[in-house]
């Protein structure tokens, strides 16, 4: 039941990806003249990020990644009952040396960091993460977590688009679109549905200690459908 489920929430995601430009957007920032008044900057300092050719630059930070980690944040007006879309352009402007080195956007609440769409490097290799998730068992044996593949995918260090969708309760994780405007789905999960406040981060963490490697963030736009 459950796989059958989650096989009829990604058709209809992927729906989604044909016709979410004209979407009303509920914020949107393509940095071409600065940030918006709307970020809020949680532990970074002004030399760890930048404006730079109609891009936002951010410097990784050196620790691994953790609740407390720095990041850029927004606080949108919608919750998880609603239907949300966000995406961002990711790129990665000094290679990633070390495990677990990795950058992109989460979705929020006054808890902290909930649900990730991240570029990286686990295993020496550049891969999206979380990973896409299907399941391989018998059916009835749905919550037995040995009954699903986990399979990572290449990411890429150029601009590539990373998108969270939040739809009634659930958050998914898509890369696109590809030639045919249709994204690639990744990973799902239940999220918490008595928050407070909701919005999306920007985080890239887990750099060398002394090493200068910077990302590249730009086109941020959230619409929510029915608004």
């Amino acid at each position: 039941m459950l796989a059958k489920l989650i096989s009829l929430l990604t058709i209809s995601l992927l729906s989604l990806a044909v016709t979410h430009a004209a979407e009303p957007v509920l914020f949107e920032d393509n940095f071409n003249n600065g940030m918006s008044e709307q970020w809020q900057i949680v532990g970074l300092s002004s030399d760890d990020y930048r404006i730079k050719d109609g891009g936002l630059e951010v410097r990784v930070q050196s620790h691994t990644y953790t609740r407390e980690s720095p990041m850029i944040k927004v606080i949108l007006p919608f919750t998880s009952s609603g239907s949300v879309i966000a995406s961002v352009d990711v790129e990665i402007l000094d290679k990633f040396t070390a495990s677990d080195e990795m950058v992109g956007m989460f979705l929020i609440d006054e808890s902290g960091r909930e649900f990730r769409a991240t570029k990286a490097r686990i295993d020496r290799k550049l891969l999206f993460a979380p990973p896409a998730v299907n399941f391989i068992g018998e059916t009835g044996h749905e919550d037995d977590f040995s009954n699903y593949a986990y399979t990572y995918h290449p990411a890429s260090e150029k601009s590539e688009t990373l998108r969270i969708i939040v739809r009634s309760h659930y958050a998914y994780f898509q890369v696109g679109p590809n030639d045919n405007g249709k994204y690639q789905n990744f990973f799902s999960s239940a999220i918490r549905k008595n928050s407070k406040e909701r919005g999306f981060c920007l985080c890239t963490t887990g750099a060398p200690e002394g090493a200068e490697h910077w990302v590249r963030f730009d086109n941020f736009r959230v619409t929510q459908k029915g608004k």
